[in-house]
């Protein structure tokens, strides 16, 4: 959906997931890192409009349903559906199969397996400390900005927040609760640069209301579990000036029409990271 500009107000944002998702005026998080993997991918999905957005995964779809489960329980059964048990292959199977998507034809459906997992760690997630702060929060409260450093609209969309501004929460779907693969993630998926985008965010709009910023980790597998986590003050400097770099470089290929990436312009010369080389040989 293309807004103008002059119509953008800065502030909380009265907007659906699905109107958020679809506004290509400001730029979230998730846009920008695409834009920092692959220039290209991110001018014709956001600029241009010729690439559409990629169907969920599995995993995505689960991780939605977590969310909606725990964040929004009285939305779950009006918005998602659990398959039947039935042998498509048979008459009799197809003729259930045929009859439940008629009557959920406006739900995603999940599978048997899928459904366990959402009540699963729906469970772990009410079993922990962290449930009152969550279940006392604002959901899902949409904010617009002006990056001042920039000029560059930006939006995000905080899964929970205080109503004080004492924190701001994100739940993370994983498939593993250690510390050392939940800050590989948190690295991969640039959970840093997210974090600080929002905070800097939510605090230009709110007079500093953001808080502390609470990674909320969800295992999805038996035996489920949750770990609360918070990035130091160095990781979240160090996604700041990402996403910073970022939001300057987008400026750059507005301004000059030059929508190529800089690793394709000539030979990169990489290096492993640091961890790589310290694991063991064999």
């Amino acid at each position: 959906m293309a807004t103008v500009e002059s119509e953008i107000v800065e502030g909380c944002w009265d907007v659906d997931n699905e109107e958020y998702d679809a506004d290509t005026s400001c730029v979230s998080s998730s846009s920008l890192k695409e834009f920092l993997d692959w220039v290209p991918t991110y001018h014709q999905r956001y600029v241009l409009g010729t690439l559409p957005r990629r169907e969920p995964s599995e995993s995505m779809t689960l991780g939605s349903a977590i969310h909606c489960a725990i964040l929004e329980p009285e939305k779950y059964r009006d918005q998602y559906c659990t398959a039947p048990v039935c042998d498509r292959r048979t008459k009799e199977g197809k003729a259930t199969w045929a009859e439940f998507c008629e009557g959920n034809a406006d739900k995603i459906i999940l599978t048997a397996d899928q459904d366990e997992a959402v009540q699963g760690a729906r469970k772990a997630v009410n079993a922990h400390a962290i449930r009152p702060y969550i279940e006392s929060a604002l959901v899902e409260r949409a904010y617009r900005w002006i990056n001042r450093r920039t000029g560059v609209w930006c939006k995000c969309r905080p899964d929970a927040q205080s109503k004080y501004g004492e924190y701001t929460i994100d739940l993370k779907t994983v498939s593993s609760l250690s510390e050392k693969k939940l800050m590989s993630q948190a690295a991969d998926l640039r959970y840093h640069m997210q974090a600080a985008l929002y905070i800097d965010g939510i605090n230009e709009v709110t007079d500093g209301n953001a808080g502390a910023f609470l990674h909320v980790a969800i295992l999805t597998t038996p035996p489920y579990g949750v770990v609360v986590y918070r990035l130091g003050e160095v990781s979240i400097q160090h996604g700041r000036e990402m996403y910073q770099d970022g939001l300057k470089r987008l400026v750059e290929c507005r301004m000059s029409g030059d929508w190529s990436d800089p690793k394709e312009r000539g030979v990169n010369l990489w290096e492993l990271p640091r961890w790589a080389m310290m694991q063991e040989s064999y």
